[in-house]
C-alpha cells in the first residue's frame, strides 16, 4: 500500500471520529433517551472541523465531498431511528438537505456508492469508509427493499474490496468504535469485512461446541436414567420375592 493510501486512510479515519462518537450512541436506546438537546450543534460543529482538517491535510474536493456525504446519511438516518427526544426537531431540516439539498440521500447514498465503485480511480479508504457505514447499520432504500436484499449487496461489495485490495487499514479509530457492536479493538491491517467473517465463524463455533456439549449431557442424562431404571427394577424383584 503506498504512502498516499495510508494517509487518506488516516484522514478518514482521523476526521470521521468525532461525529461518530456524537452519533452511534443514538443506536443505544438508552443513551438517545439522555443525548443532549445540542446534539445537532454538536454535529455540525463536527462536520466544520472535518472539513476544516481535510483542507488542511489537502484532501481533493471530491474526496472531501463523498466523505462529508457518507457521514451525513448515516448521521441522518441513525437520528431518525433514534429514541432521541429532539430528533423531530432535527428532521425537520436535515443534514442531507441543509449539506447536499438531498430529500432521498437513502437512494442517493447508494446510487453514489455505486457510481465510486465502478470508477476505477476511487480510493480505497473512500470505499471502506462506505462499508463501514453499512456495517454500522446504515441501511437507505434497503430498509423497504429488505434486508436479504441489503446483505447480498453488502456481500457482493465485500468480495469486490476483497478482490481489490485484500486487508486493508481499519477506517474508524479506537475511539469511534461503538462499544456495543465493537467489543474488541480491530488489529491494524484487519479489514471490516474479515473481522466480520471471523465473528460469524466464532458463532457457528459456538453454536457447534454447545450443540456437542448439549448432546453429551443428555447421553449422560440416559445413562443416569438407565442406571436408575435397573437399580429400581432390581429392587421391587427383591421385595416381590
Amino acid at each position: 500500500m503506498t504512502q498516499t493510501t495510508l494517509s487518506i486512510d488516516e484522514t478518514i479515519s482521523e476526521v470521521s471520529a468525532q461525529i461518530f462518537n456524537l452519533i452511534v450512541p443514538l443506536q443505544t436506546p438508552e443513551k438517545a433517551d439522555h443525548a443532549p438537546d445540542d446534539l445537532r450543534a454538536q454535529v455540525e460543529s463536527a462536520f466544520v472541523l472535518l472539513e476544516r482538517r481535510c483542507f488542511e491535510l489537502q484532501v481533493t474536493p471530491d474526496v472531501i465531498r463523498n466523505i462529508k456525504f457518507a457521514m451525513t446519511a448515516f448521521s441522518d438516518e441513525v437520528v431518525l431511528n433514534s429514541r432521541w427526544p429532539k430528533k423531530y426537531d432535527w428532521m425537520a431540516k436535515p443534514l442531507a438537505i441543509e449539506y447536499f439539498g438531498d430529500a432521498s440521500i437513502g437512494q442517493s447514498f447508494f446510487t453514489r456508492l455505486d457510481e465510486l465503485r465502478s470508477d476505477s480511480s476511487t480510493d480505497m479508504a473512500v470505499l471502506n469508509l462506505y462499508f463501514t457505514i453499512l456495517l454500522l447499520g446504515f441501511q437507505g432504500k434497503y430498509r423497504l427493499a429488505g434486508y436479504e436484499q441489503l446483505q447480498a449487496y453488502l456481500s457482493t461489495f465485500r468480495a469486490e474490496i476483497e478482490q481489490k485490495q485484500g486487508r486493508v487499514n481499519r477506517i474508524l479509530s479506537e475511539n469511534a468504535a461503538p462499544e456495543h457492536q465493537m467489543k474488541s479493538r480491530i488489529a491494524g491491517q484487519q479489514s471490516y469485512w474479515v473481522m466480520s467473517v471471523l465473528f460469524v465463524a466464532a458463532i457457528v463455533v459456538m453454536t457447534v461446541v454447545y450443540s456437542t456439549q448439549t448432546q453429551d449431557a443428555i447421553q449422560v442424562s440416559a445413562q443416569s436414567i438407565e442406571k436408575m431404571t435397573e437399580t429400581t427394577s432390581m429392587v421391587d424383584q427383591e421385595e416381590g420375592q
